[in-house]
């Protein structure tokens, strides 16, 4: 048995004192039910309240729980339930909403307004709400701005709110809550980005609380009833205009009469409900809903007076920018002005903006938003269209809005609006004007219907009608229309021409921010085009990179400039950018750089205006000299738009900026010539030895496309950027290299390849793959590719087919995620890869490389490869294929998407499969004219122009434009052009790549194929399937079909065929089930007639003249630039593609050894310098070895470094010249450095003394080393003051003191020391270095005049002596006379007493030293002995040499044998008794008379035995003992000797015996034997 129904069972379920079952919510239900006061417990005070409060998140959710579960609020609710019961849930409905919601809202619970879960507990019982409780809860809201917040923009809101602001604003509204729920909506949307370009609404609602508070304060008020309604009021000018401004968006006219009570209530009630409706129209919104969650929106809202000015309210943008880009494109596209969307036509928006001008704006504005609120008929807007009776009825009725004096003409229309994410009925407006110009329209708009399918036309009359409010509502529909070709069958030609693009099939939705522009920007503001679903899922992409595939005309480009857009507006207005949102757009071409730049330009102004402080940096994207580097780009707050050859520019300062001297000089400035194909065909090709044994036919595109394309094209990171080895390519799939691919031609062509790379090192040349290596080794080598990261977020790549997968890897190098990367690409990327500058040159035979292999996967690969290691999830880009062509028609369309077909049925491996283009609008077939006329024809048609019926155009010249001549090779090409004379450009079809005309003539292409007799091989592509045989037998083909693309996809309006006879390929099409072209046999007789239909279907101005000589020249084409500028008569364009073709006639004469190249050079350069193009100028004054001219233009540039550069390679004359420019360009140190090494050292000087905290030290030290060594030259004649200069280079003394010593001037740096107080040091230092003359010069010219010790004398006279006995030595040489200046004193030291002892002790041993008479040692004082004894033991040889008698050998032995008495003591451990002299002589020993150091300076007594090294006085007797034992070894020898020379015999001297004594330490002295003395002598 179930317990009873307790009175506080739903407490007790509420608090959680019970479980959650089915059971106890049912117990818990019944329980509320019948007493429904238990309620109060949880509000009133107690400990059940403090539960409720404290654990408030927990309780709410059961509350939560409890509510849902009723059936009248989950939707569960049975119709068999009785009426009882449903009653029941009424009354429980009614208790919490009416009490319990109620009492939360109170100030009470003001704790409790910011929790998630009260938002959740009032959203869950909104659905069963009563009328009155809503009422009362809205009014209570207003204190609780954030929780209502949140409940507008939260995912319900669309369900549950917008129902609440209809009982609002109909059932006896509260003004004050309305005015209040207003403000705080609008509060919250102008604080969101998602929400920009309401400033119209924004300032309107500024405008109603202006004027309700003026009105206020005279007493105007609708909450009290004694005010009458006739009352009127008095208001300032202001106010009036306020009033004025609010009238005119509701009703589209001014107000002029009286301000009444009944005014008061019109602004209060329905402008304000309108002004709310639209805010909530806008909801539900995420980003706004974070806003109020996070707390900011309660701390910005303070509950006064919204004010707004136009365009200048802030933004915020949430953290999760990268993760989640949803929204993104909200910020240009979601933002409409009313329930229908309303798109206008660029004609139709220019007549809006013109409008202002003729002060109707504000008129049209109003009754284009009542078109957008779908109450056509009370307002006036949709009067029927009556075409005239010759016109032809439209397939959807056309409406006027007549406004005054004009009409606006729109119909009901098919489309995508993005505020609903599917595609809707729209408003379609396609002019804005008087009743002539809106008839001409109509004409132009039903002949456009006429292509629609009936589909289109159906979703169009689609009627579906608001029966309570009495409008049309849009209807919605869940899938787009399929594409299909456009309906009523391909014009001819001459239909073609009334639509003639009048009509554009892109439009501009009308928002607020159009509004806003026109009226408080610019008139004629910049608007972005109304994307389609596609596109905006394209441009709102940014979970991966996005590749976006699809021919010109396809929105490609604009995608991509969206995107942009789009993201740089977000980060403008996101509050948490800490830095610039960097983003660069790449293209090839200079003339679509400068659109883009200035459309995205618009675009931001209108958008999103630059604040006023901020000065933005002027940057051309298309120049190619620059200075400016990456990191410059931190500084620019705009996108940067730019041409590739930019980019590269870019980069290659940036690495030149952060190593000026190591980096290696970038490939444009080192090399002698830049090799692209037209050079390497003219220069190189006709020097290659190939042998045709191999049976291929080579030319020069074939080779030069495979050497650029797979040899060197396969160059990457990750093989260390190395071209393809022999093996690698003779082994590569045929896939990956199918122009040759057999072996044989694979070894001819690497052959060539190796020969094209040792000519080009030889000559010094560089092609384009070698500057990309050099520029990612620089990026690598200093770690720029990380740096740059931080510097860019994005990039965006148009015609990315253009880019070698080298220059796409450089890109990835410089962003960081996959998704800021964002390629365009054209769909005849897959058909045609050369060497970029081939356009501007070339064989188009076979200029077709193998760069068909190079499709989408490639790229794809290189993506994975590049991020798959960091981000693997985003490393897969994702494609996007654009088929809907809005430039070309649809006849063009369909034959080049059959040449697509036989391409991927014969070849799928080389080409990706994409869908069938198709056009927006019809047109005729490509014609084939055959016959052998077809040459006359052309020139009968380019004799003709366009001429208008009615009245011709003062501004067409002769010749056109628009027409154009397609042919397959440079010899057809230049004979075809001289032919037609300058009426009719003439191409290769390699040369038209990337271009577009109106109409196109193809020559001969079948019949001037190689593949002539293969041709008819084409029909077995004729089938669904794929042929998967053909390519292995029919390669050739394969280039002829790409070919045959390009050349058909040219023309935008009109294409034939010439050919001289019939081929297979004609029967082939004529063939086809479903006819794709219309063949045509001339008739000799009627070309005249045939002609005229051909002629050009527009007249071609002055303008398009300059326009197309333009193009030639981005491409390269200067001699058919020439002929446009000729045609235009502009002479100054003239002179300047003249200027570029002797430019690169001199480059071929020069590379070909032609004499007179130089010439060629300066005619060139002169006219560069003419039209102020002195960069180019500058490179030809340089080609023509004219390097003082190229300077002199370089320095007046401001280009001074470079200037100096060319001074330097001007020779000797100009040195002074190079470093005044080196000093202009801030570069001291390369001055001084070019003076240095050119020998100009006193400018050195003079420069050094002048820049010196400029130069860093080494650099510094080495030149002032270099000027000091010129200056000291022996005869050189240099002032007293240069080289006080010179010598003040180095700027401390210890500099000076070290270049002293180091290059020996000891002479000065005895005096520079001696100056400082050093001269003792410095006497002292000479005598370490063995410079002992000197010492003892300066020592006796100074000793007196300074402070000298008292035992100078002995110092000096160990000098002496030590000079002395070095003489001495040198003098005894065998066979040598001792010169008399041994025994002489010099006259400076005759009276110095230790020079008198000297002379005393050599004269005394004079006849020793002569004659070699020895007086018998008994008779000599004992130092004589020592001094004779140790000269006969040193100069032994020297003696025996003099001796002639026996008696003189045996003196020596009697000198020897005294010798060896006085080493006796070294045998008990002791030291020999010697004089001081004796020790100073023999051992070379100079002690310091100022302190303990003593020098053995290597006397030549002791050859090596004792280094020359200080010494101190603790160490002397070991050295002594070191002495004595190499002088006792060297007794025993000079005795053998002597006794050999008695003997008769020869002596030999035993190997190094000194140092084997020395080393073992051995005492070798001489004994007499046994025996008597004289015994053993003799």
């Amino acid at each position: 048995m179930e317990p009873a129904v307790t009175s506080t069972a739903f407490v007790g379920y509420i608090l959680g004192k019970v479980d959650n079952s089915s059971t106890a919510w049912q117990r818990a239900y019944e329980s509320l039910r019948l007493h429904p006061t238990q309620l109060s417990c949880l509000i009133v005070g107690g400990s059940e309240r403090r539960r409720f409060i404290n654990c408030f998140n927990r309780q709410a959710e059961r509350l939560i729980h409890f509510i849902k579960h009723i059936p009248q609020h989950s939707g569960s609710s049975s119709r068999r339930e009785t009426a009882p019961a449903i009653e029941k849930q009424k009354i429980i409905a009614d208790i919490i909403t009416g009490h319990l919601i109620s009492d939360l809202l109170s100030p009470s619970f003001s704790q409790l307004w910011d929790k998630d879960s009260l938002f959740e507990l009032v959203i869950s019982t909104l659905k069963f709400a009563h009328a009155e409780h809503l009422r009362h809860i809205a009014d209570q809201l207003v204190q609780c701005p954030t929780l209502l917040a949140k409940l507008i923009s939260s995912e319900q809101s669309r369900q549950l709110v917008r129902p609440w602001i209809r009982i609002l604003s109909t059932q006896e509204p509260n003004t004050s809550t309305l005015e209040a729920w207003t403000n705080i909506i609008a509060q919250c949307c102008s604080t969101c980005p998602c929400h920009r370009g309401l400033e119209a609404i924004l300032a309107q609602w500024a405008q109603v609380q202006l004027v309700r508070a003026s009105l206020k304060e005279v007493g105007f008020t609708l909450q009290g009833s004694e005010v009458h309604n006739q009352a009127r009021a008095t208001v300032s000018h202001e106010v009036r205009e306020a009033l004025n401004g609010l009238l005119v968006h509701a009703k589209g006219k001014l107000y002029t009469g009286p301000i009444t009570v009944a005014t008061l209530r019109y602004i209060e009630l329905e402008v304000t409900t309108s002004i709310l409706s639209k805010l909530c129209d806008l909801m539900p919104c995420r980003r706004c809903f974070a806003h109020a969650r996070s707390g900011s929106f309660s701390s910005s809202y303070k509950g006064e007076t919204l004010s707004v000015a136009p365009s200048t309210a802030k933004t915020w943008m949430a953290q999760d920018m990268e993760s989640d880009e949803q929204g993104l494109e909200d910020v240009l596209f979601n933002q409409g002005i009313g329930l229908w969307k309303v798109v206008l036509s660029a004609q139709a928006l220019r007549d809006l903006q013109s409008s202002k001008s003729n002060g109707l704006f504000h008129i049209v504005w109003g009754k284009l938003k009542d078109l957008s609120t779908g109450d056509w008929i009370r307002k006036s807007v949709a009067q029927p269209f009556d075409m005239s009776t010759e016109s032809p009825t439209p397939k959807v009725r056309l409406f006027i809005a007549p406004y005054g004096a004009g009409e606006i003409l729109w119909q009901v229309d098919y489309g995508y609006d993005s505020r609903v994410h599917s595609s809707s009925q729209i408003v379609k407006v396609w002019r804005i004007g008087t009743s002539q110009e809106i008839g001409h329209a109509a004409t132009v708009v039903v002949r456009t219907q006429c292509q629609w399918s009936g589909e289109h036309v159906a979703r169009c009359k689609k009627n579906e009608l608001d029966k309570n409010l009495r409008i049309k509502i849009p209807a919605l529909f869940a899938e787009d229309l399929k594409q299909s070709e456009p309906e009523g069958g391909l014009e001819d030609s001459g239909e073609l021409t009334s639509l003639n693009l009048l009509i554009s099939n892109k439009f501009h939705a009308l928002t607020n921010k159009v509004f806003d522009n026109i009226l408080y920007g610019e008139q004629y503001a910049a608007f972005p085009y109304d994307p389609n679903a596609k596109e905006v899922e394209i441009i709102k992409h940014f979970e991966t990179a996005a590749f976006i595939l699809g021919r010109s005309g396809t929105g490609k480009t604009t995608c991509l400039l969206y995107k942009l857009l789009s993201r740089h507006i977000a980060s403008r207005v996101d509050a948490t950018e800490s830095r610039e949102h960097c983003q660069i757009l790449v293209t090839r071409s200079k003339e679509l750089a400068k659109k883009l730049q200035v459309e995205l330009e618009e675009l931001i102004k209108a958008q999103l205006p630059a604040p006023k402080e901020v000065v933005k940096e002027k940057w051309d994207g298309t120049s190619e000299e620059t200075d400016k580097t990456l990191f410059g780009l931190s500084r620019y707050r705009a996108p940067l738009v730019c041409t590739f050859a930019h980019f590269l520019r870019l980069v290659e300062n940036t690495i030149m900026e952060n190593d000026r001297e190591n980096y290696a000089i970038p490939i444009r400035n080192r090399i002698v010539d830049f090799v692209d194909f037209r050079f390497f065909k003219r220069v190189y090709w006709p020097k290659l030895a190939y042998q045709g044994s191999v049976g291929l036919y080579l030319d020069a595109g074939m080779v030069f496309s495979e050497i650029m394309g797979v040899i060197k094209g396969s160059a990457s990171s990750r093989n260390g950027l190395k071209p393809l080895s022999r093996e690698a390519y003779i082994s590569r799939s045929p896939n990956l290299a199918p122009v040759f691919p057999t072996p044989d031609g694979r070894r001819l062509l690497f052959n060539l390849y190796r020969q094209y790379e040792d000519r080009k090192l030889q000559r010094g040349d560089g092609d384009a793959i070698d500057r990309m290596i050099n520029i990612l080794n620089g990026v690598k080598r200093y770690n720029l590719d990380e740096r740059l990261k931080e510097v860019i977020q994005e990039i965006y790549v148009d015609e990315v087919q253009d880019q070698r997968p080298l220059e796409l890897e450089l890109m990835l190098h410089l962003v960081r995620s996959p998704r800021g990367v964002h390629f365009g690409e054209r769909q005849d990327f897959h058909l045609l890869y050369s060497d970029v500058n081939t356009r501007a040159a070339g064989d188009s035979a076979q200029c077709i490389s193998n760069d068909s292999a190079f499709r989408f996967d490639n790229v794809k690969a290189l993506f994975f490869d590049h991020y798959a290691k960091t981000e693997y999830e985003l490393s897969k880009p994702t494609l996007f294929a654009l088929s809907r062509n809005f430039r070309s028609q649809q006849g063009i369309l369909a034959f080049s998407s059959f040449i697509m077909s036989l391409l991927w049925k014969g070849f799928p491996t080389m080409v990706d499969k994409l869908d069938p283009e198709i056009g927006e609008k019809r047109g005729p077939k490509p014609i084939i004219f055959v016959g052998a006329g077809v040459t006359d024809l052309l020139v009968e048609v380019s004799s003709l122009t366009y001429v208008e019926n009615d009245n011709s155009s003062s501004s067409a010249t002769e010749g056109s434009t628009k027409q154009v001549v397609v042919v397959r090779d440079d010899e057809t090409q230049s004979s075809l052009q001289e032919l037609l004379g300058n009426k009719r450009m003439v191409y290769t079809i390699l040369e038209t790549k990337g271009m577009e005309y109106d109409d196109v003539f193809i020559y001969n292409f079948f019949q001037s194929s190689p593949c002539l007799k293969t041709m008819y091989t084409l029909q077995e592509l004729l089938f669904d399937n794929v042929n998967e045989a053909y390519a292995e037998k029919n390669m050739t083909m394969c280039s002829e079909l790409k070919n045959l693309y390009v050349a058909a996809t040219r023309p935008r309006n009109r294409l034939w065929l010439l050919e001289s006879s019939p081929t297979s390929v004609i029967d082939i099409l004529t063939g086809l089930s479903r006819p794709l072209v219309e063949i045509k046999y001339l008739d000799p007789y009627s070309l005249s007639q045939v002609a005229n239909t051909l002629r050009p279907n527009s007249g071609t101005t002055v303008e398009d003249w300059h326009r197309a000589g333009n193009q030639n020249m981005e491409n390269c084409l200067y001699d058919r630039a020439l002929q446009c500028y000729r045609n235009a008569g502009d002479q100054e364009n003239v002179d300047l593609a003249q200027a570029y073709i002797h430019q690169n006639d001199g480059r071929e004469q020069r590379a070909c050894g032609i004499q007179g190249f130089r010439k060629t050079f300066i005619e060139a350069a002169r006219l560069f310098e003419k039209l102020k193009k002195f960069t180019q100028c500058i490179e030809c004054f340089e080609a023509a070895g004219e390097y003082v001219k190229a300077a002199h233009v370089c320095s007046g540039q401001g280009h001074h470094e470079r200037a100096a550069e060319l001074f330097a390679k001007a020779g000797a004359l100009y040195v002074e010249d190079a470093a005044k420019e080196y000093y202009k360009a801030g570069l001291p140190k390369q001055a001084l450095c070019h003076l240095y090494d050119n020998g100009r050292y006193e400018s050195v000087i003079k420069g050094l003394t002048a820049h010196m905290k400029e130069v860093d030290d080494d650099t510094r030290k080495r030149l002032a080393t270099g000027c000091n060594q010129y200056i000291r030259r022996p005869g050189m004649k240099i002032s007293d003051n240069t080289k006080e200069k010179a010598f003040n280079l180095f700027c401390t003394d210890k500099e000076k003191q070290k270049y002293l010593e180091t290059h020996n001037h000891d002479t000065e740096l005895i005096e520079f020391r001696a100056s400082r107080g050093e001269f003792h040091s410095a006497i002292w230092h000479l005598v370490q270095k063995g410079n002992l003359e000197l010492v003892l010069k300066e020592s006796l010219l100074t000793h007196k005049n300074r402070p000298w010790p008292s035992n100078v004398d002995e110092f000096l006279e160990e000098i002496y002596w030590v000079l002395k006995t070095r003489s001495l030595f040198e003098a005894l040489a065998p066979g040598n006379d001792v010169p008399e200046s041994i025994f002489t004193t010099e006259e400076a030291f005759k009276s110095l007493p230790w020079a008198k002892r000297w002379h005393e002790q050599i004269n005394t041993c004079r006849g020793v030293l002569e004659n070699a008479v020895f007086p018998s040692t008994e008779l000599r004082h004992p130092s004589t002995v020592e001094f004779v004894s140790g000269l006969i033991l040193a100069k032994t040889d020297y003696f025996i040499a003099k001796a002639t008698t026996l008696p003189q050998l045996q003196y020596m032995l009697e000198y020897l044998q005294s010798y060896v008495e006085f080493l006796k003591p070294l045998a008990n451990n002791g030291l020999p008794t010697f004089s001081e002299l004796t020790i100073c002589w023999v051992l070379g020993r100079i002690k310091e008379p100022w302190g303990p150091e003593i020098i053995y300076s290597c006397s030549p007594s002791l050859d090596w035995a004792v280094k020359q090294r200080v010494y101190t006085e603790a160490e002397m007797p070991q050295i002594l003992v070191q002495a004595h034992k190499y002088l006792s070894s060297l007794v025993p020898i000079a005795t053998d000797k002597i006794l050999a020379k008695a003997s008769g015999t020869s002596v030999l001297k035993p190997p190094n015996p000194c140092q084997k004594c020395a080393s073992q330490g051995e005492i070798a002295v001489v004994e007499a034997a046994s025996g008597p003395q004289g015994s053993v002598l003799l």
